[in-house]
């Protein structure tokens, strides 16, 4: 038999299973705005990462443009070299006319190292795998003469060639040269420089 007191205990129930339903739409609700926010948090972190990688790669690429610098510098003036048909490959390959001129001439020249006139270009594939770089990174290096100086505790400082630390008069005196260099990491598009003296020795084992 029908009553009204079992009405109330129905539309109790009711109500309860509306809660249920709006109660699990809120959590799911909350659990995706949680799941975006921890998708975009991984995708920026990735991209930082990537960037942060790109320029530690060409900070490397670089720094490397430094030794290769010295020894291409070493390389021409220990030789009397001319011009670029003088070296051997890679070296022929990359190192550019201008460097022999620049590295006698007492003025610092008036070249980019960010276009194509740096003294030493490495920017194809090719070039980079025959000199031990990544394909994909490109390197340019600028050598200059900045000034030539006398050595002190040297033969000419005592009116003698032999306290000198090469012999005779040659080694009383120093060459500084600047090594820039510049290097691109290709993937992302990152760029480092970095700049170091070179004091050659004329007469001394290696230059320095």
């Amino acid at each position: 038999m029908f009553t009204f007191a079992k009405i109330p205990r129905r539309v109790h129930a009711d109500s309860q299973r509306g809660t249920a339903i709006i109660m699990a739409m809120l959590i799911l609700l909350v659990l995706s705005v949680i799941g975006v926010y921890a998708v975009s948090t991984s995708t920026v972190e990735m991209k930082i990462t990537g960037q942060e990688r790109g320029f530690q790669e060409a900070f490397y690429t670089a720094d490397s443009g430094e030794p290769l610098g010295i020894y291409v510098t070493n390389l021409i003036i220990h030789n009397n070299f001319d011009d670029a048909t003088d070296l051997v490959a890679p070296w022929s390959n990359v190192v550019q006319n201008s460097t022999f001129a620049e590295l006698y001439n007492a003025t610092r020249n008036a070249n980019t190292i960010y276009d194509s006139s740096a003294d030493i270009n490495i920017s194809s594939a090719g070039q980079s795998t025959a000199l031990g770089l990544p394909t994909y990174v490109l390197l340019l290096v600028d050598i200059d003469r900045l000034q030539s100086q006398h050595l002190p505790g040297g033969g000419v400082e005592f009116a003698s060639g032999y306290e000198s630390i090469g012999q005779g008069g040659g080694g009383d005196v120093g060459v500084l040269y600047a090594v820039d260099s510049v290097g691109r990491f290709g993937l992302r598009g990152a760029e480092s420089r970095v700049n170091i003296g070179y004091l050659y020795v004329p007469g001394l084992a290696g230059g320095e």
